[in-house]
């Protein structure tokens, strides 16, 4: 029946409304663990992922208003795409490699990383609010349809609500029990829905028009409707190339990057899998040495996989912890080049404060397993740092001890900086040149000829 909902359309609802929680419940039925539940105890195959963030994306909204803005205007919206593309690009190489490498499970762990709690509370707080008033739009502009063909079997007033309630219920109900399994594959149906909606209302508009789509882009075209870019670079305009870019592309950090989060260190973290140092600790040694400060950095390998040890500073453990056997030989080292007695603790952020940059190449390690999560991406990140302080104008000394932290640094600049080279201070090779290497009164030496302070070797035995 023309303009009217038929009976048709109400079992089409029912069906789809039904199909989708029923769906959801079913794929959640063999979950056993967190992970399951969190990260699909990551088994999910790629395409399907994208095809649910696309789902994530879109919405009954999109498909209302897209047509209108085309409708009344041109093709100029299709600019913010442009946006989403570049947004897309940065989220892949910056931020991605960081939630691989370091455990995260939402962009807002990485903020707490790297700027702190408040910071991470506040955009937390900042994105519920803002997500919530957007998604009520969107379930509002959701509800319309449902809202249009539940109408005639109840009064006008309740249609709207009704709506909402029942889809918003159903919704719960299916990603409650089915948890991210069910939220991809529920997605994917809904992608797949609508893609095919989309797909057969573009070939049904043409075959209801004369002359088919051959006529309708030559008239769009002659009304100016075909009209894609606008190079134009002012505020006044909703839709340019320009705004494009730029808002598309911030909007799809803050989306996608978001979205991205769920990865190997979630995933981990949800089986129970104990990660060392605590996320607050994954960035210390930037924290207390920041780059403009930087006069000496020693490279570590990865962080201490006892309990209690690591905590952001190679060879450093916190104050109580038994100082392990390499820092003990660097102890040894330090009395024999400086006459500096060995230190009861093993604690070394006076050293950090100064400007030493205690830098692990790998910043996380699973307990009781050195080396876990290396080549996982930490190291692109610790290879940039170092590039970094390489190009600073001013000369650093890079004391570099064992064959991994000679390899890491291996394109420092040694005609402006001062490199050190000596075996790794373990008990297994520290006699085969770290003992008797002098590297800490060379580095003093240097600084002082470059009209710099010396570092202050000695540490308190009280911790600062």
């Amino acid at each position: 029946m023309t303009g009217r909902i038929n009976l048709l359309d109400l079992f089409l609802l029912l069906l789809y409304l039904g199909g989708t929680t029923g769906l959801g419940m079913w794929i959640g039925r063999t979950q056993r663990s967190t992970s399951d539940y969190f990260v699909a105890d990551r088994a999910i195959p790629w395409w399907a992922v994208l095809f649910s963030i696309v789902a994530s994306e879109t919405s009954a909204l999109t498909f209302i208003s897209i047509p209108g803005l085309a409708y009344t205007g041109n093709l100029g919206f299709l600019e913010v795409v442009a946006g989403y593309i570049v947004g897309r690009i940065v989220v892949a190489y910056t931020l991605l490699p960081r939630y691989f490498a370091g455990n995260l499970v939402t962009a807002y762990a990485l903020l707490e990383t790297r700027f702190g709690l408040g910071t991470r509370r506040f955009t937390s707080v900042v994105f519920m609010i803002t997500r919530a008033m957007a998604d009520a739009v969107r379930v509002f502009a959701t509800a319309i349809p449902v809202a249009l063909i539940i109408g005639p079997v109840m009064p006008k007033e309740y249609t709207m609500p009704a709506a909402i309630v029942v889809l918003g219920v159903l919704t719960v109900i299916y990603t409650y029990r089915g948890g991210m399994k069910a939220v991809v594959w529920t997605e994917l149906l809904q992608a797949s829905i609508y893609l095919t909606g989309g797909i057969s209302a573009i070939v049904l508009i043409g075959q209801a028009v004369d002359g088919g789509w051959t006529t309708i882009l030559a008239q769009a075209g002659a009304a100016g409707k075909l009209q894609g870019i606008d190079w134009y670079t002012g505020f006044d305009r909703p839709h340019t190339m320009f705004a494009g870019i730029i808002g598309g592309a911030f909007r799809t950090v803050g989306a996608v990057a978001g979205a991205a989060g769920s990865t190997v260190g979630a995933a981990e973290k949800a089986a129970g899998k104990q990660i060392f140092p605590h996320s607050s600790n994954w960035f210390r040694a930037l924290k207390l040495t920041p780059y403009d400060g930087v006069r000496v950095v020693i490279l570590g390998q990865d962080p201490y996989h006892g309990p209690g040890q690591a905590h952001g500073l190679c060879f450093s453990v916190p104050q109580g912890v038994r100082p392990p056997p390499s820092l003990l030989n660097i102890y040894k080292e330090l009395e024999s080049d400086l006459g500096i007695p060995r230190p009861t603790h093993g604690f070394l952020e006076h050293w950090a404060k100064q400007g030493v940059l205690l830098l692990n190449s790998v910043l996380t390690v699973e307990m009781g397993k050195a080396a876990a999560h290396s080549k996982k991406g930490w190291e692109q990140f610790t290879d940039a740092i170092v590039a970094a302080v390489n190009d600073k104008p001013e000369p650093v000394i890079f004391m570099l001890w064992g064959a991994y932290a000679h390899k890491k640094a291996a394109n420092v600049d040694s005609r402006r900086h001062l490199v050190l080279k000596a075996a790794h201070p373990s008990p297994l090779s520290a006699h085969n040149g770290f003992l008797g290497c002098k590297h800490f009164s060379q580095c003093n030496a240097f600084l002082a000829s470059n009209g710099r302070p010396p570092i202050d070797w000695k540490l308190p035995n009280v911790v600062e």
